[in-house]
């Protein structure tokens, strides 16, 4: 009945640690992105020569968490993309 009880227990603060990580899971994420040289970039900027009626992308400016990576060729240019900033730079 004593190892029960003590099972119970163990279990119970295991639970409360997870409920606690899963309610601090958004920070923990927003965290290591900002902290991350690689991440989610966002396209500020792009410029493109129209070829037969079609957009041909030539650069595009990205901006980021460790800030703007300018003038690089992605294909497609889109709008959100993941990029290391220590190889943009």
């Amino acid at each position: 009945m004593r190892n029960q009880h003590h099972f119970l227990g163990m279990l119970s603060a295991a639970l409360r640690g997870l409920g606690h990580a899963v309610q601090s899971f958004p920070i923990l994420v927003l965290t290591a992105l900002l902290a991350s040289p690689v991440g989610p970039h966002f396209r500020t900027e792009y410029t493109y020569r129209d070829v037969y009626g079609h957009r041909s992308y030539v650069s595009c400016s990205y901006l980021g968490s460790r800030g703007v990576i300018a003038s690089i060729y992605i294909e497609g240019c889109p709008f959100i993309a993941w990029l290391d900033s220590r190889k943009w730079r």
